[in-house]
């Protein structure tokens, strides 16, 4: 609640919706999907396919969108449930999210921007956690995968990439707080600002 607090101290009007109760997404000029446990609810978020075809349309309409973790996975082709199961997500990122037995891994990183996309320019970082089980495999024909950030881990210095950046759609493990980031909260507001002037 306090990292959606500082998207209100800076003007924004929040709307909240359900992508598991709601058909569509709201009329507003941009989405946050937080994190949290889609695998859990896979099925109810498959099923929903009238919400599913909502943000993916908003996204290829380059409403500016930004999604965390759960969020990043729910943006996907589809998710891989412990089971092995598939279940069909938004398809606005083309990769598929696996669950796995093992924690895939956790801790504090720097996240630097590989491009300019919502929250920040290329070459800045931005700091957050990572927590997850998942992993989150390209599609093979798809050699240009859009990596949003060079990731590093705080403890062990490790390096790798991850998230995925498009034109307005900006999604990642990272779980990153706006009361850290304000420029980043602003970046975004000004995005939707843009977007909204332009529909």
């Amino acid at each position: 609640p306090e990292s959606l607090d500082v998207l209100s101290s800076q003007g924004a009007e929040l709307i909240y919706f359900s992508p598991l109760h709601d058909s569509r997404i709201p009329d507003v000029d941009g989405i946050i999907l937080g994190g949290g446990f889609p695998e859990m609810f896979a099925e109810k978020l498959a099923d929903n396919g009238e919400m599913r075809k909502s943000v993916y349309t908003a996204c290829m309409q380059g409403m500016p969108v930004y999604a965390e973790c759960g969020g990043f996975m729910y943006l996907t082709r589809e998710i891989t449930d412990f089971s092995g199961k598939s279940y069909a997500m938004v398809g606005a990122i083309p990769a598929t999210s696996v669950m796995e037995s093992k924690l895939q891994t956790v801790g504090y990183v720097e996240a630097r921007a590989l491009s300019d996309n919502i929250l920040c320019g290329a070459g800045d970082k931005i700091r957050g956690h990572e927590f997850h089980f998942s992993r989150i495999l390209p599609d093979t024909q798809n050699a240009d995968f859009n990596w949003a950030f060079q990731m590093e881990k705080a403890r062990t210095g490790a390096s790798y990439p991850g998230g995925f950046a498009s034109g307005n759609l900006l999604a990642s493990y990272l779980h990153m707080h706006f009361a850290g980031n304000e420029t980043a909260a602003r970046n975004f507001i000004n995005k939707c600002k843009t977007f909204r002037r332009r529909r």
